[in-house]
């Protein structure tokens, strides 16, 4: 992550649905764990009418992202 920051207003910060520290924690999961973290997201948000066999594969070399691979939104 970008160590660069730039401050955020009290009020910006009052009306904000999450924490900065919460922020971090998912954002540490999300690069740790990506499988694991993009699963639970796409658990919580996303209604599924068949589930996926794989939730990515990618090859940055070959330019090639696959996502959720065998899932089906309807």
């Amino acid at each position: 992550m970008n160590q660069e920051s730039y401050p955020i207003s009290d009020e910006f910060r009052k009306r904000a649905h999450i924490t900065e520290q919460r922020y971090r924690d998912l954002y540490k999961r999300s690069v740790e764990d990506p499988e694991g973290f993009w699963s639970e997201q796409a658990d919580r948000f996303v209604s599924w009418s068949g589930r996926w066999k794989k939730v990515l594969e990618w090859d940055f070399q070959k330019g090639h992202v696959r996502w959720f691979e065998g899932g089906r939104l309807n």
